[in-house]
């Protein structure tokens, strides 16, 4: 195979160590997983577990009697994975146990499969995929990369490619929707490439194509029934929104819609002027008949709308100037990251199955990015882990290419190594925010200290923000009280409702009712916006002011504030984290709610509905 120069030096290096050390390559790769598995584990020990999460672990053992596997957004695989642990345990903490599993065992094929020099391994283990994002985050992504490996296991081995090729593009699939774009992009290099190298009319040829698509079409179908109809709407966009020049200018410029891989994202709000802030408002057509509320800067506002603009209205929301220079160093990076991405494709060039894989799926996802829903990072690393599976094929195959071929693929191989070592610094910062600074979530810090409180702990929980409930039910079974659906629920169905747009009033009567039915103090969580939204906090509000939580509009204003202040006492705070806004608690007792009419059923609660390590 070509591409010698970085295994070159791994062995060199590789050999003097074992010189020195006296080590076998199979005690250094031992000692790479042991040394993988230790960082992984105190990280998972120290992670807080976030909404989706455990709004999945929900679904998966079948806590909800309402929601569950079939049209949540997600085919079935990881589910079905936590309700086979759990009909095992019976205990919550299966969540992290399958995320550690399935990525233990997809680094353990990696480390001693794999044809990749050691240098390579040690690359891939620091990356932010590897190390923290599908492995700590216990998700329905890093079992893709379990199977993209077995895949490339599957594909170099004549013993197992005929017969199971097939099934493991049926499992891709039903992984998560992107794992069934990449699946079906290898399935049209494979036919693309019988088509080029004119074997599509050979016997076993035909055969072996129509066992993968077949199963791969299997497994489309069945991960689009499984999620359709869906009551999750998270992904659903109007005409106008997907039919947008904005997209399409995205979709060319491929590190913006891969943001998370090539830190674009980090150019974000935070560098916004406070008119570009005003104007993505009223960007947003869903903001029409509520631009004023949604904006608290009136200055800025009438400043906007008269196209005059004066100094300060030109800063940005933290009242600094643009920086000139960072917006230059902004447009080069992101060039430079897109060319990264376009030219990683090549280090596959002349295997016409590898390249066309790799450079369907780059198309499928940019444009799946840019018109349909805007990936976090556990969705773009997928291409990655992808490519990294290609290469391992690639690798094992070994097939002889003229110098032409072997220059191009060095140049596509130096930049999906640039690309991978781009993952590092991620990684680094996730790990250090997990253990010294800012968690993935409030729900560990918020659950101890309701527990901990003698004077709450038998309390309810209610918000402006629904979003931020569930993830608290892994740690505590307090109940919840779901604003906008008027009962207590596990979880939100990331859906609109004709009870989507609610008040402060709202809240504090719900308070009061559930308050004075049950007994029960009521723990009232007050949330913000993101800090790099730049919104008033509601604590602070001068005017009537709306603040939109995804699927959710929270409506408040001074006299609301002021009453409901007169029967609440504010009890804590919690700072943002990476994935919540900062929140306020305050909290309603029973002495103190006044209510009229009688206890509707909405507003009581069986507290066992609120265990997660119930008899289901």
């Amino acid at each position: 195979m070509v591409l010698k120069t970085g295994e070159t030096i791994s062995y060199f290096v590789f050999q003097k160590a074992e010189k020195v050390l006296g080590w076998s390559k199979n005690k250094a790769q031992w000692c790479l997983f042991s040394l993988w598995s230790i960082i992984t584990l105190t990280l998972i020990y120290h992670h807080a577990f976030w909404l989706d999460e455990v709004i999945n672990l929900i679904f998966g053992i079948g806590a909800d009697n309402q929601y569950g596997i079939h049209g949540n957004g997600h085919p079935a695989l990881w589910f079905l994975l936590l309700r086979g642990l759990f009909a095992i345990f019976h205990k919550v903490w299966v969540l992290p146990l399958a995320s550690f599993l399935v990525a233990a065992t997809a680094v353990w094929l990696f480390l001693f499969k794999s044809p990749f020099s050691l240098r390579f391994k040690i690359l891939f283990l620091c990356s932010n995929f590897a190390l923290y994002e599908y492995v700590v985050m216990a998700r329905n992504y890093g079992i893709s990369m379990l199977v993209m490996f077995i895949l490339a296991i599957v594909v170099t081995s004549k013993r197992f490619k005929s017969n199971f090729t097939g099934p493991c593009l049926f499992l891709l699939c039903n992984t998560n929707i992107h794992s069934a774009i990449i699946a079906t992009s290898y399935s049209l290099g494979l036919i693309g490439s019988a088509i080029k190298n004119k074997t599509i009319y050979i016997r076993e040829t035909k055969i072996f194509l129509a066992k993968s698509v077949l199963c791969n079409i299997a497994g489309l179908l069945v991960c689009f029934f499984t999620i359709f109809p869906t009551f999750d709407k998270v992904a659903s966009k109007k005409i106008d929104q997907i039919i947008n020049f904005h997209n399409l200018g995205n979709a060319f410029i491929v590190a913006k819609t891969f943001n998370k891989l090539t830190y674009y994202s980090y150019f974000g709000p935070a560098d916004k002027s406070k008119i570009q802030l005003v104007k993505a408002v009223y960007d947003n057509s869903e903001n029409k008949r509520n631009y004023g509320l949604l904006i608290d800067d009136d200055k800025c506002r009438e400043e906007y709308l008269s196209k005059k603009y004066t100094e300060s209205c030109l800063l940005n929301g933290d009242g600094r100037h643009i920086n000139a220079y960072v917006s230059i160093f902004r447009n080069i990076f992101i060039i430079f990251c897109s060319a990264l991405i376009f030219l990683s494709v090549f280090s596959l060039y002349g295997e016409t199955v590898l390249f066309l894989s790799a450079s369907i799926s780059l198309i499928v996802l940019d444009v799946f990015f840019a018109f349909i829903y805007w990936g976090g990072y556990r969705h773009q690393a997928l291409w990655l882990v992808f490519m990294v599976a290609l290469l391992w094929i690639s690798k094992k195959e070994n097939i002889s290419l003229n110098n032409k071929i072997i220059k191009l693929r060095k140049i596509g191989y130096n930049a999906f190594i640039i690309l991978m070592v781009l993952q590092i610094w991620p990684a680094i910062s996730n790990a250090y925010n997990e253990i010294f600074a800012t968690p993935s979530s409030n729900s560990k810090k918020f659950s101890q200290f309701i527990r901990d409180n003698k004077n709450i702990k038998n309390g309810v929980v209610i918000s402006n923000n629904d979003l931020l409930l569930e993830a608290m039910h892994y740690y505590i079974d307090t109940p919840t009280f779901i604003t906008s659906e008027r009962k207590f629920d596990l979880i939100f169905p990331f859906a609109k409702s004709a009870n989507s747009d609610y008040s402060l009033d709202n809240i504090l009567s719900y308070s009061n009712y559930i308050s004075a039915c049950n007994q029960v103090p009521v723990i009232i969580v007050l949330a913000n916006s993101f800090a790099a939204e730049h919104r008033v906090s509601p604590e602070d509000i001068k005017k009537p002011t709306l603040y939109n939580y995804d699927y959710l509009n929270f409506y408040i204003d001074p006299q609301q504030f002021a009453r409901f202040q007169a029967q609440t006492h504010k009890i804590a705070t919690f700072q943002e984290s990476l994935t919540e806004p900062r929140f306020n608690v305050y909290v309603l007792f029973p002495q103190d709610a006044h209510i009229e009419g009688s206890c509707a059923p909405q507003y009581m609660f069986d507290r066992k509905m609120f265990d997660l390590e119930r008899a289901h």
